[in-house]
C-alpha cells in the first residue's frame, strides 16, 4: 500500500466495498450460460413429461353442512342433536369430513351407479367365463371402486365442501361426485331417522318404568297418610300447635318457678317469726294484711290504755283487770291471724309446687308430640319430594314421546347441496402452461444454486479484499490480463506469445498494463523509506501464476524510471528469460559460479535502456545448494553494488523451498497471485514459509485481473481515478518523480 505522504488513503472506496456485496449476483451473472442450461433441461423436461400424461378431468359438488337442523316447530327440541354439545365446530366438521370417506357413504355411491357390473369399473373386462366372473363379483366390495377417486375440499372460511372427483371420463366425474353427495345426504337423513326411532323406543319404556314408579309413590304416600291419620297439610298445622303450647307452658312454668321461689323464701321468714315473734313485723305478708293490722291497732291502744291506768290504779283494780283481759284477748285473736297467715303461705307453696309438676308434665308431653310429628313430617316430605320427582321425570318424557314423534316425520336436514357437479369441458391436468411455468422457474433456482454452489466452492483468489483478509501483507497492487492472439501450435507460436505477454509494456506504454506496473513500482518503492530498494525476489505460490511476466514487467517500469537494472534468472528449474529477451542462454548464474566466466562476460544487454539480464546458464542437478552457497551470496551482494535494481525471478513457493533462501539474501520478496487461480490456501502456505525463513515479504500482487469484467471493472477504475495523477501524458516522468 502507499504510504499516507502521498495523500492516499488506505482505507478501501465504496467502489471497492460493493465487490463484496456483489459478488454472488455476479457470481450468478458469469454463470449465465450454467442458468440457462438448468431453466431449458427443467422447461423441455417438463413439457415431454407433460406431454405424455393422461388427460385427467376434475369435477366437484358443492354443499352446505349446517351445524343445526332447520327449527320448525318453536320450543320443540330435536331427540337427535347434530351438532352434539360440547363439541368444537372443527371437530364436527372433521367427523362429517370422515362420514364422506366412509365405506358405508362410497358404497352407497358405487351402488347408485351400478358400478359393480360396470367392466369399465370392476376390472372384470378381462374375464369372458361366466362361472369366474360370477365368483370374482362376490369378493368384491363396492366400495372399493369408489374409495380414493374421490377428495373432500373444505372451505375454511365457510361452511361450504366440495366433493371432488378426477378421472379420465369427464362424465364420471360429475356421476360420481353427484351420487357421493347424495349417498352422504342420505346417511345423514338416515342417522337422524334412525337415531330418532331408537331414542323414541328408549323413551317409551323408560315412559313405562316411570308410570309404574310414579304409582308406586303415590300409593306409599296415601298409605302412610292414612296410617299416621293425617291429612296432606296438618302435619305441620299440628306442629305449629305443639310449639305454640310448648312456648305458652314455658312461660308458665318460669313463672310459677319464680313464685314457688318467693314462697320458699317466705315460709323460711315464717318459720323465723315462729321461732322469735317480735319478727313478725318484718314480713311483707303480715304488714300488707288489713286484719292484723287492725288487731295490731287495737291492742297498741290497749296497752296505751293500760299504762294510763296502771298510773292511777293498782294491778287488782277492776279496770285494770278489765284491760288485761282485753289485751290478751287481743294478742290471742293476733296470733290466731298469724298462725293462719302463716298456714294459708304454706298451702299457697304446696299449690304451687303441684302446678310446677303439673306444667313440667305437661311440656314433656308436647316435646313427645313434637318428636313424633318432627319425624312424621320428614317422613312425609322424603315420600313426597319421591312422588314429585317420579311425576317430573314421568311428565318430561311424556313430553319428549311427543316432540320425537313430531321432529322423527320431519324430512329435514342440515345438509343441502348448493351447486350440483357438472361434466367439465376442459382436462384439470396435465396443465401444460403451469408445468411449464413451474419447471421454469424451478430450473431458474436450481441453476442460480448451482452457480452460488460453484462459488461457494470456488477457494481461489478474485479480489484485493480477498487477500486482505486472508493474509496480513501489504497489497502492492494488480495487473491486467493480457491478451495475445498467437499460434499455440507450434514452439515457435508458444514462444512469441511469451514475448509478446511479457514485453507488452515495451509496446503498450499508456495501457492499463503500464499504468498497474507504474503503480506497483511506486509502491515498492517507498515499502523501505528508509533504505534505498535495491535487490528484489519475485515468485509465487504456485506454478503458471505469472511471477516471471511480473518481474520483467517490474524490472522495464524500473529501468524507465532511470534506474540501472538487472533483471536474474533464478528459476534453476524452468528458466525462461533468455528466451523472452532473445539472449544467449548458455551464459548465466552457473557459469559464474563455476568460474568458467565472468560477471561482465555473463550480464548480457537487452532492447530495454537500462535493463540488463543474468540468464540462469546451464540447469544445474542442485539449485537449492548453490543458493545457500558462500559464491551465490557474494555474487548477490556483487550484483547488488553493480546496479540501482536487482530482480531476481525466483521459482514458485509450493514446490520448491528456493525463494526462501533467496529471500534471506536480498532486501524484499513480492509474491505474485493469479486471479481466479491461485487458491487461498496456497497463498497461505506460501506467507507462512517465508515468514518462518524471515524473509522480509513487501506484499502480494493480484495478476491477471480481466478489468473488462463488470467484476472487476469498478476496482480498476477506482485505482485510475485514484492515482490517475501520476500517470497523464507524462506518464514516464511522474514515476521518476515520485520514487525522487
Amino acid at each position: 500500500m502507499l504510504p499516507d505522504d502521498l495523500g492516499l488513503d488506505d482505507a478501501p472506496s465504496s467502489a471497492e466495498m460493493a465487490i463484496d456485496w456483489q459478488r454472488y449476483p455476479r457470481a450468478v451473472l458469469r454463470r449465465w450460460w450454467l442458468v440457462l442450461l438448468s431453466v431449458v433441461i427443467a422447461t423441455v423436461s417438463a413439457g415431454l413429461y407433460t406431454s405424455r400424461q393422461p388427460k385427467l378431468f376434475k369435477s366437484a359438488v358443492s354443499i352446505i353442512i349446517d351445524l343445526r337442523t332447520p327449527q320448525v316447530l318453536t320450543g320443540v327440541q330435536d331427540v337427535y342433536e347434530v351438532s352434539a354439545r360440547g363439541w368444537t365446530p372443527g371437530n364436527f366438521f372433521q367427523t362429517e369430513f370422515e362420514v364422506m370417506r366412509s365405506r358405508s357413504v362410497a358404497g352407497s355411491a358405487a351402488d347408485a351407479l351400478n358400478l359393480l357390473y360396470d367392466d369399465k369399473r370392476n376390472g372384470l373386462g378381462d374375464i369372458s367365463d361366466p362361472a369366474a366372473r360370477a365368483k370374482r363379483l362376490e369378493t368384491l366390495d363396492p366400495a372399493d371402486l369408489v374409495l380414493g377417486k374421490y377428495t373432500i375440499e373444505p372451505d375454511k372460511d365457510s361452511n361450504v365442501v366440495r366433493i371432488a372427483v378426477v378421472d379420465e371420463d369427464p362424465r364420471f366425474t360429475a356421476d360420481l361426485a353427484n351420487a357421493v353427495a347424495a349417498a352422504y345426504l342420505d346417511a345423514n337423513l338416515d342417522k337422524r331417522v334412525d337415531n330418532t326411532r331408537d331414542a323414541s323406543d328408549w323413551l317409551k319404556k323408560q315412559h313405562e318404568d316411570l308410570r309404574s314408579k310414579l304409582s308406586a309413590s303415590e300409593d306409599g304416600l296415601l298409605k302412610f297418610m292414612a296410617d299416621n291419620n293425617v291429612l296432606n297439610a296438618s302435619i305441620q298445622s299440628q306442629l305449629d300447635e305443639v310449639t305454640q303450647r310448648l312456648s305458652a307452658f314455658n312461660g308458665q312454668l318460669a313463672t310459677e318457678e319464680a313464685g314457688r321461689i318467693r314462697e320458699v323464701l317466705n315460709v323460711q321468714a315464717l318459720e323465723q317469726v315462729r321461732a322469735d315473734a317480735s319478727l313478725i313485723d318484718t314480713l311483707p305478708e303480715i304488714q300488707n294484711a288489713g286484719v292484723v293490722n287492725e288487731l295490731k291497732t287495737r291492742l297498741i291502744e290497749v296497752r296505751g290504755q293500760e299504762m294510763e291506768l296502771s298510773a292511777r290504779y293498782l294491778p287488782d283494780h277492776p279496770k285494770m283487770k278489765l284491760i288485761a283481759e282485753q289485751k290478751a284477748t287481743l294478742q290471742v285473736d293476733l296470733e290466731r291471724e298469724v298462725q293462719a297467715l302463716l298456714t294459708s303461705m304454706e298451702r299457697v307453696k304446696n299449690s304451687r309446687q303441684t302446678s310446677i309438676d303439673g306444667l313440667k308434665a305437661a311440656l314433656a308431653e308436647e316435646r313427645a308430640k313434637e318428636a313424633r310429628l318432627n319425624k312424621l313430617l320428614i317422613d312425609y316430605e322424603r315420600m313426597k319430594r319421591e312422588r314429585d320427582t317420579d311425576a317430573k321425570l314421568f311428565d318430561m318424557v311424556t313430553s319428549r314421546i311427543k316432540e320425537a314423534g313430531l321432529t322423527g316425520t320431519q324430512p329435514f336436514n342440515n345438509v343441502r347441496i348448493l351447486d350440483r357437479a357438472i361434466q367439465p369441458k376442459a382436462p384439470f391436468k396435465p396443465n401444460l402452461q403451469q408445468a411449464l411455468l413451474s419447471a421454469l422457474i424451478g430450473g431458474l433456482i436450481i441453476g442460480i444454486a448451482i452457480a452460488l454452489l460453484l462459488e461457494v466452492a470456488d477457494s481461489t483468489i478474485k479480489s484485493q479484499e480477498d487477500l486482505e483478509r486472508l493474509v496480513d501483507v501489504p497489497f502492492l497492487g494488480m495487473l491486467p490480463l493480457i491478451a495475445i492472439d498467437g499460434d499455440k501450435g507450434s514452439a515457435r507460436g508458444e514462444l512469441q506469445v511469451i514475448r509478446e505477454r511479457d514485453l507488452f509494456l515495451l509496446k503498450n506504454p499508456h495501457s492499463a498494463v503500464a499504468e498497474c506496473a507504474r503503480f506497483i513500482r511506486t509502491n515498492l518503492m517507498f515499502m523501505s523509506p528508509d533504505r534505498p530498494l535495491r535487490t528484489l525476489v519475485v515468485t509465487s505460490p504456485s506454478p503458471q501464476e505469472g511471477k516471471s511476466t511480473t518481474a520483467v514487467t517490474t524490472a522495464i517500469t524500473m529501468a524507465q524510471a532511470g534506474s540501472r537494472t538487472l533483471i536474474v534468472d533464478t528459476d534453476m528449474r524452468k528458466p525462461r528469460l533468455h528466451r523472452v529477451f532473445g539472449i544467449d542462454g548458455d551464459l548465466g548464474i552457473s557459469t559464474v559460479l563455476l568460474g568458467e566466466t565472468t560477471i561482465e562476460q555473463a550480464v548480457q544487454r537487452t532492447e530495454v535502456p537500462n535493463l540488463d539480464i543474468l540468464a540462469c546458464g546451464a540447469r544445474p542437478p542442485n539449485p537449492s545448494e548453490i543458493l545457500l552457497s558462500e559464491k551465490f551470496r557474494a555474487l548477490v551482494v556483487e550484483l547488488s553494488k553493480r546496479y540501482d535494481r536487482v530482480i531476481f525471478d525466483a521459482p514458485p513457493l509450493g514446490p520448491v523451498t528456493d525463494p526462501a533462501i533467496l529471500g534471506t539474501l536480498v532486501d524484499g520478496v513480492v509474491v505474485v497471485v493469479k486471479c481466479q487461480k491461485t487458491s487461498k490456501q496456497s497463498v497461505k502456505h506460501a506467507v507462512r514459509a517465508l515468514k518462518d525463513a524471515n524473509a522480509r515479504l513487501f506484499g502480494v500482487i493480484l495478476n491477471d485481473v480481466d478489468v473488462t469484467a463488470k467484476r472487476y471493472s469498478g476496482v480498476y477504475y477506482a485505482y485510475y481515478h485514484k492515482y490517475g495523477g501520476y500517470y497523464g501524458d507524462d506518464a514516464e516522468k511522474a514515476p521518476a518523480r515520485a520514487a525522487e
